[in-house]
């Protein structure tokens, strides 16, 4: 009798004083795909997403997310399509809720997705492409050097073609964000309704500053890969983003 009368005022403590405690503090983050304002954050790897990631949580407050799940991540798929960062980058962040902006990281977003709107980032292919050579996830897994770069190149076209047709999508240049950098995240802010003020962008730039130096990778190709390169992607599309101007110096 004595257990039985325990486990009851346990069961009551837990329903009606923990778990609504417990729910309470992790927020609301059920509903569906549409009761969030969903935003892509895309661009060929090694163009800027992951310092994106963490300069939109200092603005927003809110954890940063993914299509794709790692182990710093709540295992559950949420509403909007993606997984979400425990506590974001800094550990302080919080969930996403309906009616919020939700940014979703996805590099390469099907015509399928749930939300139409997406945050391009493009930087100089030579630069991306170099820097992705040497991501951990692709060392050792191209043998053949030569041969990635020009399939990369190959994708880097690819994708910027078809993200330059789309009227969804706002294009943002890695080399703008570097030395505009507080102008060009109010543009990003304002085209998919992330409400901030200049004091809010200009403080998460102090916490997170960019650095960079475009073109800083072109001296890890050959003249003959250059050549290939710019045959590959084409002068009309670099000199779209003005990146025929980076080469000049090198190679014309």
């Amino acid at each position: 009798m004595y257990f039985r009368g325990v486990m009851k005022v346990l069961t009551y403590f837990i329903c009606i004083v923990a778990l609504p405690v417990f729910v309470s503090a992790r927020g609301n983050h059920g509903g569906s795909a549409s009761d969030y304002k969903g935003v892509y954050l895309s661009g060929y790897y090694r163009s800027g997403s992951y310092w994106m990631n963490r300069v939109l949580e200092d603005i927003t407050g809110i954890t940063s997310t993914s299509v794709e799940y790692n182990r710093d991540y709540y295992r559950k798929k949420f509403p909007w399509g993606g997984y979400a960062r425990k506590g974001g980058y800094n550990g302080t962040c919080r969930l996403p809720e309906p009616g919020d902006v939700v940014v979703i990281k996805n590099h390469f977003p099907d015509k399928e997705r749930l939300y139409p709107n997406i945050l391009v980032l493009i930087r100089f292919p030579f630069d991306s492409i170099h820097s992705w050579t040497k991501h951990p996830y692709i060392l050792g897994k191209c043998p053949n050097r030569e041969t990635f770069v020009r399939a990369e190149a190959q994708r880097w076209k690819g994708l910027y073609e078809a993200w330059g047709e789309d009227e969804n999508v706002t294009m943002i240049r890695y080399e703008d964000l570097l030395f505009d950098t507080e102008n060009q995240l109010e543009r990003l802010c304002n085209a998919v309704d992330i409400k901030t003020t200049p004091q809010k962008i200009r403080q998460a730039v102090e916490h997170y500053p960019p650095f960079g130096d475009p073109g800083k990778h072109l001296h890890h190709f050959s003249d003959n890969e250059i050549v290939d390169i710019i045959n590959i992607i084409g002068r009309p599309l670099l000199e779209k983003y003005g990146y025929l101007e980076l080469l000049k110096d090198r190679f014309e």
